[in-house]
């Protein structure tokens, strides 16, 4: 997918910051903001979204989507000590002090066909931890830190390297996305399990369907259950029957057939080896 979209990454600025302090970023269309929090600690949020998150240092947070904001405070300011609008942050008040916070600011721009179906799938905000980094982007972030280091600091090198996280980023959302509309389907068969449990299951006939082996379908069939498809259809039937057991008169050869079994005998034996007792002493307690 990532072949048919071409990116262009520069930074911003590299700015110390000295509380109290509250930077607006402008929107821009098909375009990723990011913040590398070098030191210290912020809260960015979406203002079209209201979505916030907390950035710390080692993080790198992605803005996918509208205008918002970068502060020090969780609490809301409604003036801005700056504007971040091209490569500049405007009229930045000057304070004196030990600067608590190091950020690394610049943009991602995305090109191609395909740009405006992922930015459809996008969330507002993309933070990427630094304790929940796998291991290329724990190396991809290290890197950062050592180039943004530099004096002077190569630029390009670095908007390529916040570039390559988001890329990593991207990918990991959209795998989770395909995941979650496949989920969808499962979510489908359960409900028909549930609905016909009575009934002989043809696992084959889902497994076709979904265009899928056999292993992947029942690996996430477990992830949504809890259990296997086999016993999670034994389950069904043999908590209906215990209902039937202990609120009606049903003979145990009728309940049987009513749970999708065709003999007493292997109900009973199922029955027994769910609940550690027989149908028929169900009813003596």
């Amino acid at each position: 997918m990532f072949h048919l979209i071409r990116f262009e990454s520069l930074i911003y600025y590299t700015i110390g910051l000295v509380s109290p302090w509250n930077i607006a970023v402008p929107g821009n269309k098909k375009t990723v903001r990011f913040h590398f929090i070098k030191k210290g600690r912020c809260y960015i949020f979406d203002e079209d979204s209201d979505e916030l998150v907390l950035g710390e240092p080692g993080d790198i947070v992605f803005v996918t989507k509208g205008n918002h904001g970068i502060r020090d405070s969780l609490e809301p300011q409604n003036k801005y000590d700056a504007v971040f609008c091209s490569q500049h942050y405007l009229s930045i008040k000057n304070r004196k002090g030990k600067a608590d916070a190091f950020l690394l600011c610049g943009q991602i721009s995305l090109y191609g066909e395909i740009v405006k179906e992922i930015f459809s799938q996008l969330p507002p905000i993309i933070c990427l931890k630094k304790k929940n980094m796998n291991n290329a982007q724990k190396h991809l972030r290290s890197s950062l830190i050592e180039v943004s280091k530099e004096e002077p600091m190569n630029e390009i090198l670095s908007a390529r390297i916040a570039e390559s996280l988001f890329i990593s980023a991207l990918g990991t959302i959209l795998d989770r996305r395909k995941v979650s509309r496949s989920k969808k389907k499962y979510l489908q068969v359960i409900k028909d399990i549930e609905e016909n449990y009575d009934s002989a299951i043809d696992w084959n006939r889902y497994i076709e369907n979904f265009d899928t082996s056999k292993p992947t379908f029942y690996k996430i069939f477990k992830e949504l259950t809890g259990t296997t498809p086999n016993n999670y259809v034994t389950s069904i039937r043999m908590k209906k029957a215990m209902v039937l057991l202990e609120i009606t008169d049903l003979p145990t050869k009728v309940i049987c057939k009513k749970v999708g079994f065709q003999t007493i005998s292997s109900f009973s034996k199922k029955f027994k080896s769910f609940f550690g007792i027989l149908p028929s002493d169900v009813r003596k307690r």
